[in-house]
């Protein structure tokens, strides 16, 4: 920074200035120079951000790249200057710090940059050719507004002429005004220049790093020529050092440039196609993977239906065989329920044909009770004849006895109800007379002799 100069005019453009070297506002103060290196780098960034992915490049990598070159380059634009002016420094070592006052060489900081960015991309394990390219651009657009810094800073001029865009600055010191080639201005505007070339042109770049090589080239052949009219060259013996490296870089540059031009490198080689080739094959590998995903879901839904669908069909198999054995017992309940009422009245029928040999038994017994009265025999006749009807009556009270046990032996338990309509057959039963027991008949016999004797008598 130049304290020398005050006022700038432009002559032939009619513009006279007196602009400030800083911003102040309350006790901080903020030079133009970085503030306007600062914007240049804002730039760039959003630049960047916008064709990161024609490039195949993330913009958080571009973001963390920044911010891990960004040292690297102010460090090595400061070193490179301060390697070549080392007697301002000399007496007071501590300001090589003071980089607000001036003195960053572009060319240290370019160099910075790419050491920079070529130890980012091995950690990142990104291609550095196409990041160089990127980073080439947003050069062009960092250089372009810094180099208006040198305007502010009243430094970074050329030789003193006359042509109409010459630049006058009036010395403090003398207060006379000199006018100088505007050196600031022709790179800025050569960069400019340079800016919008390359990036028509990497829209159909055909390799990586080509941009980059693009911007040395051209970069180098217009600081060629710009560092031979400045004044505050640095130089090394009789050489102007960023004039001689500039020279040899755009040489090199478009050797390199001629070399890829005949061996028309393969469009699949560069860094956004093998991304986007990458990317299409981590799709098809996901695709594939829902697929079997998919396969796997509706095999296992297709199996799980197919489990529930037996365990239904035996759980309704289990109820069915349930319902089945409640109807069958419900049914073999109904048919014993059926059953009984046709036991009873088997049971009372058989009663009924007991009761009636047993009145057949005795009618006929009656009848021949009936038979012997009207016969007058002989007492001795008549008891016979007594004893004949005992026996019978004996006879036909065995047999009576006996039908009832083998029905008792044949037939089931009944009930409480069973037995009661099975009393009135027991009562008729009981009236047989018993062995030793006279029944009525037998009475009745009895007595006739009894009667017949009497009358005898009487006769």
């Amino acid at each position: 920074m130049n304290n020398t100069y005050t006022t700038i005019s432009f002559p032939g453009l009619g513009i006279q200035w007196d602009p400030g070297r800083a911003l102040q506002i309350g006790p901080m103060t903020f030079h133009y120079y970085g503030i306007l290196i600062a914007f240049g780098l804002v730039l760039a960034l959003v630049y960047a951000w916008k064709r990161s992915k024609q490039f195949g490049v993330r913009q958080d990598d571009l973001t963390d790249g920044v911010l891990w070159v960004a040292p690297f380059a102010v460090l090595c634009a400061r070193a490179y200057y301060c390697a070549f002016e080392w007697d301002q420094f000399a007496h007071n070592p501590i300001s090589v710090f003071y980089i607000w006052n001036g003195g960053l060489a572009i060319y240290g900081g370019v160099i910075g940059a790419v050491i920079g960015v070529v130890v980012f991309c091995r950690i990142r394990k990104i291609k550095v050719g196409a990041v160089l390219d990127l980073v080439a651009l947003g050069f062009l657009i960092g250089q372009c507004i810094g180099r208006w810094g040198n305007f502010f800073n009243r430094e970074a001029f050329g030789s003193e002429t006359d042509w109409f865009l010459r630049m006058g600055l009036l010395n403090s010191a003398t207060n006379k005004t000199t006018f100088h080639h505007p050196t600031f201005l022709y790179e800025s505007v050569w960069n400019l220049v340079g800016f919008v070339l390359l990036h028509f042109l990497s829209k159909k770049r055909k390799y990586d790093g080509q941009i980059a090589l693009g911007y040395v080239a051209w970069y180098g052949l217009g600081r060629t020529f710009i560092e031979g009219l400045r004044t505050d060259s640095l130089w090394w013996g009789p050489l102007r050092v960023s004039q001689v490296l500039a020279a040899i870089s755009c040489f090199a540059a478009v050797v390199v440039l001629l070399i890829m031009m005949f061996k028309e490198p393969s469009p699949a080689k560069l860094f956004v196609n093998q991304v986007a080739a990458r990317k299409a094959e981590e799709a098809a590998l996901a695709a594939e993977e829902e697929e079997s995903v998919e396969e796997v879901v509706e095999e296992t839904a297709e199996e799980a239906a197919e489990e529930i669908v037996e365990e239904t069909a035996e759980v309704e198999t289990q109820e069915e065989s349930k319902v089945e054995e409640t109807l069958e017992e419900a049914a073999e309940e109904e048919s014993v329920v059926e059953e009984e009422p046709a036991a009873e009245e088997e049971k009372s029928n058989k009663l009924q044909e007991l009761l009636a040999v047993v009145k057949e038994k005795a009618a006929l017994v009656v009848e021949k009770v009936l038979a012997l009265i009207p016969k007058k025999a002989e007492p001795e006749e008549t008891i016979e004849t007594q004893e004949t009807t005992e026996e019978c009556v004996e006879v036909a009270a065995e047999e009576a006895t006996e039908t009832e046990e083998t029905y008792h032996e044949e037939a089931e338990p009944v009930e409480e109800t069973e037995a009661e309509e099975t009393v009135e057959p027991e009562e008729t039963v009981e009236t047989e007379p018993a062995e030793g027991e006279e029944s009525p008949v037998q009475e009745e016999v009895e007595a006739e002799p009894e009667e017949t004797a009497e009358e005898e008598e009487g006769t």
